[in-house]
C-alpha cells in the first residue's frame, strides 16, 4: 500500500478492503491494523492518503453497525469483540480525523468529515469543526456532506440538538446566499424538518419548491 508502483498500491488497497470486510466479519487482525493505518494517514507523503482515510472510515462504520454488547465470529469461527476495540480506537484518535478534515486534498477531507461526525466524542467540538469546514468547503459534494453530517450529529449526540438546529436555521433563514448555495439550503431545510417534523412554520413544500 506504500509502494512506489501505483498498480501495486491499488492491488494492496483492494486486497486490504477485501480482508478487512471478509464475509462481513470484523476481525482482531483488522483491529490491530488500525494504528498502522492512522500512521500512514498522518504522513503527508503517503500516496493515496484519501484511500487510507476512507478505509479507516469504512472499518469504523462497519464496527459501529454492530451491537457493542454482542459477540461475533470471524470467518474462521473464532469469537471476536474486535468491533468494540475498533470503535474505542477510532474515538480515541478522532482528533486525527478533525485534522484530516482540514487537509488540502478533498479526497482526504471528505471521509474525514464523515468520521468526525461519527467518532468525535465532544459534541460541541464536533459541531464547531463541521461548522468551520462549510465556508472552506470545495464544491457542492463536500458542502452537502457537511450539512448531512451535522444533521446526523443531533441523532448521535442529542445534547447537540439545539446547536445543530440553530446552525441549520441560519443556513435556511440567515443572510442571503448565492444561487450556488440553493442545494445547501434545500438540504438544510430537509434535515431541519426531519429533526422537528411537527413544526408548522416551516412551510416546507413551497420553500422547497422555491429552492428547486
Amino acid at each position: 500500500m506504500l509502494s512506489e508502483d501505483p498498480a501495486v498500491r491499488a492491488e494492496g488497497l483492494e486486497d486490504f478492503y477485501a480482508e478487512a470486510h471478509d464475509q462481513g466479519a470484523v476481525d482482531p487482525c483488522t483491529a490491530a491494523s488500525v494504528p498502522l493505518l492512522f500512521a500512514m494517514a498522518d504522513k503527508p507523503a503517503t500516496p493515496e492518503r484519501g484511500e487510507i482515510v476512507d478505509l479507516l472510515l469504512s472499518i469504523g462504520r462497519e464496527s459501529l453497525d454492530r451491537d457493542p454488547e454482542g459477540i461475533y465470529f470471524t470467518a474462521h469461527g473464532v469469537e471476536s469483540t474486535a468491533h468494540v476495540d475498533i470503535v474505542a480506537e477510532m474515538t480515541e484518535r478522532a482528533e486525527a480525523f478533525a485534522r484530516y478534515a482540514a487537509d488540502t486534498d478533498p479526497l482526504v477531507r471528505r471521509p474525514a468529515i464523515a468520521a468526525v461526525g461519527l467518532f468525535l466524542a465532544d459534541g460541541r467540538r464536533t459541531a464547531r469543526v463541521l461548522a468551520e469546514r462549510l465556508p472552506a468547503a470545495d464544491g457542492i459534494v463536500e458542502r452537502l456532506l457537511i450539512v448531512r453530517t451535522m444533521a446526523r450529529l443531533a441523532g448521535r449526540l442529542p445534547a447537540t440538538g439545539p446547536t445543530v438546529t440553530a446552525w441549520l436555521d441560519d443556513l435556511i433563514d440567515g443572510p442571503a446566499r448565492t444561487y450556488a448555495d440553493a442545494p445547501v439550503q434545500l438540504s438544510a431545510l430537509t434535515h431541519r424538518f426531519q429533526l422537528a417534523p411537527d413544526r408548522a412554520d416551516f412551510a416546507v413544500v413551497p420553500r422547497a419548491i422555491a429552492l428547486l
